[in-house]
């Protein structure tokens, strides 16, 4: 008369490998993940956390669903774009749209990688209000014009 065991929840181990299948990115992004899991991450590790830190994606303003897909080569349909970015985008440094840019934030913010923080959250969160840039100051533009480097310094 033994139980069966429940089945696990989709979240995040059956969603997690949902992101990983099709997305083209294969067993690097995987080990990717588990490196940055391992490493110390503030990944959430349940469902609802998961869906909430998605939620806050969405709202930032710095996300753009289709140029994410595009960038991330997954098709639409297979998994929520905001849920795979928080999952695996940000640890792969795919960038969430053309206004924010996870390796470049990375690079100029140690702190932010060393504690394991999702890039564009932290910024949306902090870096903003501390005056920390998404993008690197050759992509700025004044209207239509890309800034001149010689005129930055």
């Amino acid at each position: 008369m033994g139980s069966k065991s429940p089945p696990f929840p989709e979240f995040p181990g059956d969603l997690i490998r949902r992101c990983f299948i099709g997305s083209g990115f294969g067993e690097e992004a995987e080990l990717a993940w588990v490196k940055r899991v391992i490493g110390a991450s503030h990944i959430p590790t349940n469902g609802i956390a998961l869906l909430a830190a998605a939620a806050r994606v969405r709202k930032s303003g710095l996300f753009d669903a289709s140029f994410y897909q595009d960038k991330a080569g997954i098709s639409s349909g297979h998994v929520d774009p905001a849920v795979h970015y928080v999952l695996v985008g940000d640890a792969l440094g795919v960038p969430p749209s053309p206004l924010f840019d996870p390796a470049y934030y990375g690079d100029r913010n140690a702190d932010v990688v060393a504690a394991g923080a999702n890039r564009l959250l932290h910024y949306v969160s902090y870096g903003h209000n501390e005056r920390r840039h998404p993008l690197p100051p050759t992509t700025y533009r004044l209207g239509m014009r890309p800034l001149d480097k010689l005129k930055e310094m």
